[in-house]
């Protein structure tokens, strides 16, 4: 079982809600006679700002979202719509708390995605609570979710000074990242990624192997080029050179085949040329 939230979280929303109690409050003083707003237009402001802290009330977000909508533009509309953002991050976190008392990682996860974009402090705090071997479970989960950028991040800020499991878990992250830029046909984020996989873990099997295929396939279109030039099909032999080298942009060799090729057809579009 998760243990509990961290005390300064606790007195996060304890705020959240002490806040909204001052908000009503502060209705009376915006319908007052000296508000520069119409009595009318002020009243039915009144209203609809109850009726947005009444839903809050029941964590009934949608409905509090649907009355703040019809509230005109003011620094009281600003206030709830922070407030019931505040409420919505309370409920991603009450519901990431119990995906992962089920022992529901996947489902936590995806809870967590959406969270982390709202704000990275909470979901820093709430993997903060989690024992290692159940923050690393939620970590992996991510990975298995396609959210592997968030997994590395986060590995790092729970562990600045990466001991031989954290350095571990992060290459096999980076290895299932360029496994899946590699099924997309980013050949060169795949390289990229499989490389940083392997400054942290050189024996990682899945990085080795992704290497291994994404270099050949860049040897494959540089010998198909070759092929191409002695057959004098240039264009298509700069094209796959071009491809080469979108795969791997640190190869010499299709930078010097492509410009020797780019030369030839230089001389023979002049040798076409008319005379003047």
């Amino acid at each position: 079982m998760p243990s509990p939230l961290p005390s300064s979280l606790r007195l996060f929303f304890s705020t959240v809600w002490l806040a909204i109690l001052g908000l009503v409050g502060g209705c009376a003083l915006a319908s007052s006679p000296n508000s520069p707003s119409p009595p009318a237009l002020s009243a039915a402001n009144d209203r609809s700002m109850k009726k947005v802290v009444a839903a809050l009330s029941l964590n009934k977000v949608s409905e509090a979202r649907k009355y703040l909508g019809a509230m005109p533009s003011s620094r009281e509309k600003r206030s709830l719509a922070l407030l019931i953002r505040h409420e919505e991050e309370r409920q991603l976190l009450k519901k990431a708390l119990a995906d992962i008392s089920r022992k529901d990682l996947l489902a936590s996860a995806a809870t967590i995605k959406p969270l982390y974009h709202r704000d990275p402090r909470d979901v820093s705090l709430l993997l903060g609570s989690l024992s290692p071997l159940l923050r690393e479970g939620v970590l992996e989960a991510l990975v298995e979710t396609g959210d592997e950028r968030l997994a590395i991040r986060t590995a790092r800020l729970h562990s600045p000074h990466l001991d031989p499991s954290g350095r571990k878990f992060i290459s096999f992250a980076y290895a299932r990242w360029a496994q899946r830029r590699e099924k997309a046909k980013r050949f060169s984020d795949a390289l990229g990624l499989a490389d940083q996989s392997r400054s942290l873990d050189p024996g990682n099997p899945l990085a080795q192997e992704i290497e291994k295929r994404v270099k050949l396939l860049m040897k494959e279109k540089v010998n198909e080029g070759l092929a191409a030039y002695r057959h004098r099909h240039l264009k298509k032999a700069i094209r796959l050179w071009q491809e080469a080298l979108r795969i791997d942009p640190s190869q010499r060799e299709p930078k010097k085949y492509i410009l020797k090729a780019q030369a030839i057809l230089k001389n023979i579009r002049t040798l076409d040329a008319p005379e003047q």
